[in-house]
């Protein structure tokens, strides 16, 4: 059904927007004549206005399509965001746990100072894992700090029944260096006729890791190496010049079985005036290391005092180079 719309002398149909002539009583579609046709045209004008409003509102509260199809490009201005965006964290807050400035100069201070090797106790210690397999290792051959010679004085022999050390070479504990003995040399003139009954001393080349003592400093002459020789390394024989033994005897702690090389000292069976011995020479095709704590010592091993008598006269000497 459509909608109407009554008035005293007209009907309205909403649907078709047009008006129903009301038929009067007596037959008449609107009697009055004049008076009647101008009410039906004031009440057509006024429901038409009432209409018109009635569709207006009603096409607003429905969704109306909208097309841009044709429209026409409109220029926008203004300011954009860029790709990149600048931030600035100056004054932000750090998230706890984040490092700060007294955490890391106290990090820094566990740090070397400089670059370079160090000593074990300036060095910061590595830890290889428990399964890390061999690592190959290529060295060059270190080049000597210092490359050394010392030798005794004429020492005169000392009889006694104990035997006699003339020479030591000793690097000390703690020594930054390493020292490798690359040459012993020993020599003798002998004064005494010795029976046969009567052996000679054996000369041997001992290790020993106590410091020796007493006797005489000897020179350590450079002969080699970039360097000086390390205070740690000390030198002794057991005369203070030629001829003349040291007035302390040099000493030194001897540890059972460190021997190193040995040999007889010849003798002489007649007083003929010649010179025995021939020089003595250990360590020419290999070399001894000394790390700290640790020495050689050439000592004449005899019980009697015949056997070295005072008048007899020995030569030491060692070459060595400190890395």
């Amino acid at each position: 059904m459509r909608p109407i719309i009554q008035t005293e002398t007209l009907v309205w149909d909403v649907g078709t927007l047009s008006y129903i002539p009301m038929t009067q009583p007596g037959g008449g579609s609107g009697g009055g004549g004049d008076a009647s046709a101008a009410n039906q045209a004031t009440e057509i004008a006024r429901l038409t206005s009432l209409l018109a409003e009635l569709e207006l509102k009603a096409n607003l509260n429905e969704t109306q399509p909208v097309s841009l199809a044709t429209a026409p490009t409109t220029p926008v201005t203004g300011t954009f965001w860029q790709a990149t965006q600048p931030v600035s964290a100056a004054a932000l807050p750090l998230p706890s746990g984040a490092s700060t400035e007294t955490a890391l100069a106290a990090a820094s201070a566990k740090l070397p100072a400089t670059l370079g090797q160090k000593a074990s106790t300036a060095s910061m210690s590595v830890v290889l894992a428990s399964d890390q397999p061999s690592v190959p290792v290529s060295m060059a051959a270190a080049s000597a700090i210092f490359k050394g010679r010392a030798s005794a004085f004429r020492t005169p022999g000392r009889a006694g029944t104990t035997g006699q050390k003339i020479m030591s070479l000793h690097n000390a504990t703690g020594s930054p260096v390493t020292v490798t003995v690359n040459r012993v040399f020993i020599d003798l003139l002998q004064t005494v006729v010795k029976a046969v009954t009567v052996a000679p001393p054996v000369i041997r080349l001992w290790k020993v890791t106590v410091l020796p003592t007493n006797g005489t400093a000897l020179t350590k002459n450079k002969i080699g190496g970039s360097g000086a020789s390390s205070s740690s390394v000390t030198v002794l024989g057991d005369a203070s010049a030629d001829g003349t033994g040291s007035g302390t005897t040099l000493t030194a702690t001897l540890p059972a079985g460190a021997i190193l090389s040995q040999e007889f000292a010849p003798r002489i069976l007649t007083a003929v005036g010649q010179e025995a011995a021939d020089r003595i020479e250990w360590l020419g095709e290999t070399t001894v290391t000394l790390g700290a704590l640790e020495g050689v010592v050439v000592f004449l091993d005899y019980v009697l005092a015949t056997q070295n008598p005072v008048t007899d006269m020995w030569l030491a000497g060692m070459d060595w180079s400190e890395n």
